[in-house]
């Protein structure tokens, strides 16, 4: 692989690492003083502490997820196997916390599957 081009930007926001083969050589040619360089460092590593906590703040939202979209193959494979004998399938569908309706679902070619955050997937 080649190395990053030197205007490199990551479309993430992900500051740039480099790599210091000799401290005396960068620190003479920052020209600034070695608590300069630090405290970059140390706002350089907050950055990434903090990309780090929203990166498994994200995987313990989708983690989450994982048993309600298992619940939801299960149903598709139900409503399948219900297609496949042509029967209706007769269910409760949850309106809110405490709200029920009795629903006949004929056998059908699609599902729409809500994903939330406004998206619907057939």
């Amino acid at each position: 692989t080649q190395p990053f081009s030197e205007d490199y930007s990551n479309p993430r926001g992900i500051p740039r690492v480099e790599f210091i083969e000799n401290i005396a050589d960068f620190v003479k040619k920052r020209g600034v003083t070695t608590e300069t360089i630090l405290r970059q460092f140390q706002e350089t590593h907050s950055k990434y502490k903090l990309m780090e906590h929203k990166l498994n703040q994200n995987m313990t939202m989708l983690q989450n997820k994982i048993p309600e979209i298992k619940k939801d193959l299960d149903a598709i494979a139900m409503l399948k196997k219900k297609k496949e004998t042509e029967e209706t399938l007769e269910t409760n569908f949850g309106i809110t916390e405490l709200a029920f309706v009795d629903a006949k679902i004929p056998p059908t070619n699609t599902v729409h599957l809500w994903l939330g955050a406004n998206v619907m997937v057939e």
